[in-house]
């Protein structure tokens, strides 16, 4: 407990270095709770639930792409665009810090490409991988717009390359907003009048994708898409697409032993 209790403070030292983070630290410090026992079982039941969920309901991309009326063959990005590949990998390799890996890129960029995405928001950044799938899609639709939400990683020290895979020439119709979800959505949503495509990758609790979920799906345009990754952390995709009536597309993700999902509005 004492470790706990010594990383919690060195990450209250590193929140108060950053004052545009403070209300996120004050909501930190007022939901501040010593784990227990019961806490830890029920965080366990949740994703026990959630593994269990997404293995029964996984299913090939196929049938989604057909739901959509979208063309079934997905072609890798690395061999669709080999120059923006090559810069993303050369880009990645310069960063000090491992930040988690990729969301589902090539489907990702499939959806935004075939739907002539418009309008997108992403909240989750790290190093852009997902953000290069989307722009790769966008940049070919004129004044086509992407939010991208994510906040600082603590005591990381790699804020200078969040977003780095990305190539200049597809920067242009982006906008990186450098704060948590729960300051940055409704701010950002406030001023998007309807969205085409949502991708949800920041907060991985339970209460993060509850906050999350209904704002994003508010926005969505009927035919819009909300994708979510990393699935399985906990039962809160398979909950909030039983509170709105859709099927719930669930994929296991090609690089790791883990799921995406998607809703179709």
């Amino acid at each position: 407990m004492l470790g706990s209790l010594l990383s919690k403070a060195a990450t209250v030292g590193w929140y108060l270095g950053h004052p545009s983070l403070y209300k996120e630290l004050g909501r930190r410090v007022r939901g501040f709770k010593v784990s227990t026992e019961a806490s830890r079982q029920e965080a366990a039941r949740r994703r026990a639930e959630g593994q269990r969920w997404c293995a029964a309901h996984a299913g090939p991309v196929v049938e989604f792409a057909e739901a959509l009326a979208l063309p079934t063959e997905i072609v890798p990005i690395e061999q669709a665009f080999p120059r923006e590949w090559g810069f993303a990998l050369g880009a990645e390799s310069q960063c000090p810090v491992a930040v988690g890996g990729p969301g589902h890129l090539d489907l990702l960029y499939h959806i935004a490409r075939h739907l002539n995405a418009e309008r997108a928001i992403e909240t989750g950044v790290a190093n852009g991988w997902s953000t290069l799938a989307l722009l790769l899609a966008m940049h070919r639709v004129p004044g086509a717009r992407l939010v991208s939400v994510d906040m600082p990683y603590a005591k990381l020290g790699n804020d200078r390359f969040v977003g780095c895979v990305v190539a200049p020439h597809l920067r242009d119709g982006w906008t990186l907003v450098r704060k948590p979800d729960r300051d940055a959505l409704p701010e950002v949503l406030a001023e998007l009048d309807r969205i085409d495509l949502a991708h949800y990758d920041s907060d991985k609790t339970y209460e993060g994708r509850m906050f999350a979920y209904p704002l994003l799906w508010g926005r969505l345009r009927p035919g819009g898409v909300l994708i979510s990754d990393d699935i399985e952390y906990d039962d809160g995709f398979a909950e909030f697409a039983a509170s709105v009536g859709r099927r719930a597309w669930v994929f296991e993700k090609p690089i790791r032993s883990n799921y995406c999902g998607a809703l179709i509005k």
